[in-house]
């Protein structure tokens, strides 16, 4: 369809904090939390009962829809098969060791490590050196390096601007920002929407004055008819237990 659909992002955490998640994100985002960090079966049902299932189905008007996955644990429970099913979603599991070769958003060109990077560039420098013209394989290798080099020093310059970006809005921000941070609780995946509202009730709430000063201290009569307070209390406790316990053996009796 051309589009993406929109993250679950989950914080190492007990608990979503709302100072985590900046007032401008987009109202569609969901966030959770896991002890680990790591997603699980939960995670991957809420994830697609609410984000893939309602949202492709926004693009693709009711028909049916593929759904690639690897072979993780939490792609393949009870659960999200029988939704799936439901929802006229067809699951593909790609079979285990070969996403690399197989899953389309899952493949990256890196550069080599540093031992393959230094014996490559220990021939090329020797093979130019040399008073022979260089080899096809040493010509290729050149270009391909200068082209790795410009492209690189093209991102090191954009993430050096962008950070440097983030810096001064954090900053503004930090200055600008008052409130509190709301310790989420109730809800598995919560929206951008609900955790503003969330924020906003808590700020919309009056706080509740606590007394100035020390306690005071109850004189010695008060203290006295407390305490007799208690124990009649508690005799007329035991006694209640007594009837029950008397009764009961008449009863079994």
């Amino acid at each position: 369809a051309g589009g993406a659909l929109p993250p679950m992002v989950i914080f190492k955490a007990q608990n979503t904090n709302s100072a985590w998640i900046p007032q401008n994100t987009p109202p569609d985002w969901r966030f959770s939390t896991s002890t680990s960090g790591w997603t699980s079966n939960n995670h991957g049902y809420e994830w697609l009962r609410k984000v893939f299932e309602p949202e492709s189905r926004k693009k693709s008007k009711n028909r049916p829809r593929l759904l690639i996955m690897d072979g993780h644990s939490s792609h393949i429970t009870g659960d999200m098969i029988a939704l799936c099913m439901e929802s006229g979603i067809d699951l593909l599991i790609l079979p285990p060791h070969c996403s690399h070769l197989l899953q389309p958003l899952d493949v990256g060109v890196s550069p080599p490590d540093g031992t393959e990077l230094k014996h490559a560039n220990s021939v090329f420098n020797t093979a130019l050196a040399s008073n022979e013209s260089p080899a096809s394989p040493t010509r290729r290798y050149a270009k391909r390096m200068t082209q790795l080099v410009e492209s690189q020093n093209a991102e090191l310059t954009i993430l050096r601007k962008e950070l440097q970006e983030c810096k001064e809005l954090l900053q503004t921000r930090k200055k600008r920002t008052k409130g509190k941070r709301i310790k989420l609780q109730g809800e598995f995946v919560f929206s951008t929407e609900e955790v503003l509202k969330i924020v906003r009730e808590a700020e919309e709430k009056p706080k509740a004055k606590r007394p100035r000063g020390r306690p005071r201290k109850l004189p010695i009569e008060e203290v006295d008819k407390l305490e007799e307070d208690e124990e009649v209390e508690n005799s007329s406790i035991e006694s209640e237990l007594d009837l029950v316990d008397c009764v009961a053996r008449r009863t079994r009796s």
